[in-house]
């Protein structure tokens, strides 16, 4: 197909260009990169779909064979969560990644629908009828996207076992308690009065352990209580590592009263191998990283 020669003003004749442009879209006779007699293609560079009002035109301006790279797509096909936030590649013909996509978003607390499921941070922590007091700061998120509180909460307080059960800033009021093995830290400042065969002792109150080191074992774990009464809380739990949300960050450990990194954390992920991790918690998974070797 060739075209003759003529003189038309430039914005009137780049309009009539993506027009035919489209036309032969729709017809299948082209992707909308044309080159006509007398005239070079189009110069723009498609890379910046916010910045460069032609793009999102369904046509590659650029002639690279990808068209409306940088501009808006749903990755996967999914039109919820963060997969609403995906771009088309720089590289090829697909809706790229987006930031803050993990496969499996439990542990992934920052408040995202990370796995484009429709539900945001199930299995993270949130507070109970918007109460972070007491145990009230312990509900998770279940599946529905309802906040459940732990087996610890209480409409009414009832027992003496060094929470605040009913949300209401107290503990263990009404309680006669005294200090396990002697100890004003911790839960053994909540010790139970006990009648030892008609003695009097200081007994342990209901969520001492002896050592809290395992928070996938312990049942008070995560608990914001040190239960030990080693003057540490929650050794062992998940924290996030330098206060990120995003990727295995969200997956430090307690040690010695500060948050330690996971052990898959990297500085920066190249050239490290890809793992299906996000491992520098820059909300992007396995950027620069070198395929493992079959």
């Amino acid at each position: 197909m060739t075209f003759p020669k003529t003189k038309v003003r430039g914005d009137v004749f780049k309009k009539s260009v993506k027009l035919l442009a489209l036309a032969m879209m729709a017809s299948g006779l082209g992707t909308g990169c044309i080159l006509i007699e007398g005239y070079e293609p189009c110069a723009e560079v498609e890379d910046d779909c916010a910045l460069n009002p032609l793009l999102g035109d369904r046509i590659d301006n650029d002639c690279d064979g990808i068209v409306d790279e940088g501009c808006g797509c749903d990755y996967r096909g999914f039109m919820r969560g963060v997969c609403v936030d995906g771009t088309v590649s720089q590289t090829e013909q697909v809706c790229a990644i987006p930031r803050d996509f993990v496969e499996d978003e439990r542990g992934q607390c920052d408040g995202l629908d990370n796995d484009c499921d429709g539900q945001v941070d199930e299995g993270c922590r949130c507070d109970v009828d918007g109460s972070s007091a007491g145990v009230c700061a312990l509900g998770t998120f279940v599946e529905t996207g309802v906040c459940t509180p732990p087996v610890l909460y209480q409409m009414v307080e009832s027992s003496c076992d060094g929470y605040d059960n009913d949300c209401n800033g107290q503990v263990d009021e009404g309680c006669q308690t005294c200090n396990f093995k002697g100890l004003l830290v911790g839960v053994c400042a909540h010790g139970q009065i006990v009648d030892d065969g008609g003695s009097m002792t200081c007994g342990a109150p209901d969520n001492y352990v002896d050592q809290e080191d395992d928070c996938a074992s312990d049942p008070y774990a995560g608990d914001g209580v040190d239960n030990d009464c080693d003057g540490e809380i929650d050794e062992g739990c998940a924290c996030n590592y330098g206060d990120v949300v995003r990727g295995v960050c969200s997956r430090g450990r307690r040690v010695n009263d500060s948050c330690s990194p996971p052990p898959e954390y990297k500085l920066s992920e190249s050239n490290s191998v890809c793992d299906g991790l996000d491992n520098d918690c820059d909300g992007y998974v396995d950027n620069d990283c070198v395929p493992a070797e079959e």
